[in-house]
């Protein structure tokens, strides 16, 4: 099997012309990692799951002082938060017929094939999703309505606590991350945008690597690095299938945060089932040019064993609204903004 695998490797790699031709197929594999799953048991302490403390008082700082000063400080965790992502060439979409031991898909959806390669310029992207704590400060601070403000969201239901809170995932239309990510590109002075596509997945793989778990050992450890249904409840006040806290788990290697769960990521691209079709050997790639939906990275919370790096979802970037008129929550639909510049960030 092993054979077979490695000379359909090669036969797709002469095809994409790979940047690095003296970089074996033996090489492209094993530098993976293998998506174990592993079940641990329900630990009975959780205070183990924590924030990082500059976090908490990052979001601390956003939430206290007059409107001025919270905004600056949001502006100096916006460039703190980012991680600097050296560019390269890498092969994008669903390597499990290269990688998994039948030579077959890791995602059944075609959308996440053929594999391509892709070569990107550096770039930099946030190591946490967008909470409510700094939505909220966006709206405040541009006068527009802010997101999960119904009253299901805010209200306790017996010993149950409110499921809204200020570290939880800012659950956003594409059009709404989109116009956060300008503003943050406006109160510091850099080029903050959604990330691409392809960005997303190169950093969620450790620039590239074939990595299928987005996790910080690459495989799935329920209640450890990831959590199960039971946890998510206990973590989140009883409230399962919704998202939870940010950055309670371990960061990917290079240190971002919630990828495999905890709500979906916007990216920029417009979605076209096809688009891998067209894309290879792209530099830079940032989709079709119009579409009806944006794409979609990672995986809201509860999906469980589906949250891989290759797996593309898709959404209307505006709000949807019910027959009555009234607007339907995107409380699944997070995001994270990155910076387009081949230039570490200044913190300062």
């Amino acid at each position: 099997m092993q054979r077979i695998l490695l000379t359909s490797a090669l036969l797709l790699l002469t095809a994409c012309a790979s940047a690095d031709e003296n970089q074996s197929v033996e090489a492209w594999l094993a530098d993976g990692i293998y998506p174990d799953v592993i079940e641990h048991p329900m630990p009975e302490d959780l205070s183990q799951f924590k924030q990082p403390e500059s976090l908490v008082a990052d979001l601390k700082a956003i939430q206290e002082g007059s409107l001025e000063e919270r905004i600056e400080a949001l502006a100096d965790k916006s460039r703190r938060d980012q991680v600097f992502v050296e560019g390269g060439t890498f092969l994008m979409g669903d390597f499990g017929r290269l990688q998994s031991e039948e030579g077959l898909p890791w995602d059944g959806n075609s959308n996440s094939s053929p594999l391509h390669e892709v070569t990107l310029d550096s770039y930099s992207i946030s190591k946490y999703k967008v909470t409510l704590a700094e939505f909220d400060l966006y709206a405040e601070a541009n006068d527009v309505t802010s997101v999960q403000t119904e009253k299901r969201y805010n209200r306790v239901l017996g010993s149950r606590k409110p499921w809204r809170a200020p570290d939880k995932p800012a659950g956003t239309t594409w059009s709404q991350a989109r116009t956060y990510c300008t503003w943050l590109g406006e109160i510091t002075g850099h080029s903050f945008s959604l990330p691409t596509e392809a960005q997303w997945e190169y950093a969620a793989r450790d620039r590239g690597r074939f990595i299928v778990y987005p996790t910080d050992n690459g495989k799935l450890e329920w209640n450890k690095n990831a959590p199960s249904w039971d946890m998510e409840g206990a973590i989140n006040s009883g409230n399962t299938g919704r998202p939870y806290p940010i950055a309670l788990f371990p960061p990917n290697p290079l240190g971002l945060y919630d990828l495999a769960e905890n709500s979906l990521d916007w990216v920029q691209d417009w979605y076209a089932e096809d688009w891998y079709d067209h894309s290879a050997r792209a530099r830079n790639p940032s989709g079709p040019e119009s579409g009806d939906e944006r794409v979609q990275r990672g995986r809201s919370a509860g999906f469980g064993r589906t949250t891989m790096t290759v797996l593309r979802s898709h959404g209307k970037p505006g709000m949807e609204r019910r027959k009555s008129g009234k607007p339907v929550s995107t409380i699944d639909n997070g995001f994270r903004c990155a910076v387009q510049s081949p230039e570490r960030v200044s913190p300062h």
